[in-house]
């Protein structure tokens, strides 16, 4: 008898794996990517770190910065803030020439092409599935910065 119910109880478990497994490659889990298109929206972020090197000294230090950043979806975005380069406070400027790539797998990247002076910061990102999170780190040399953007709005200005 019990020889009986842990044949049907393991049946059971090996029946419930391969429904799970079915369901997992179904087409709903081939929708389950990330687009340009989820992160559409305004965040709010935040990005801390240390600037290693740069044109000016003074800017050798603690770096950090908040942001609120509007994404249109089709791979531009723009923002402004306040950032700190080593208890230097200046204004965060970005009018929007980025551009942004987001892979199917959620990883991505995005050129921030700032106008003064005119330079461009590159960054990794990876987004949640949804969009409502992006986690980034700069990637340019000089710079140790991670940052991190929380969706507060769909409708981007």
């Amino acid at each position: 008898m019990l020889r009986k119910v842990l044949f049907w109880k393991a049946s059971l478990a090996a029946c419930a794996l391969a429904l799970a497994a079915f369901l997992s490659a179904s087409p709903a889990a081939a929708q389950d990517k990330c687009t340009l298109k989820d992160g559409k929206g305004i965040y709010i972020g935040t990005f801390t770190g240390f600037i290693t090197a740069s044109p000016n000294p003074a800017f050798v230090g603690p770096y950090a910065a908040v942001a609120r950043v509007s994404c249109d979806g089709k791979g531009k975005c723009a923002g402004k803030g306040t950032q700190s380069f080593n208890g230097i406070v200046v204004p965060l400027v970005d009018t929007g020439e980025d551009v942004a790539v987001v892979n199917e797998d959620c990883t991505g990247s995005i050129t921030v092409n700032l106008p003064v002076p005119p330079f461009a910061l590159h960054f990794d990102v990876v987004q949640t599935k949804d969009g409502k999170e992006l986690f980034s780190v700069q990637t340019d040399a000089g710079a140790v910065v991670t940052g991190h953007l929380i969706l507060i709005s769909r409708n981007p200005d």
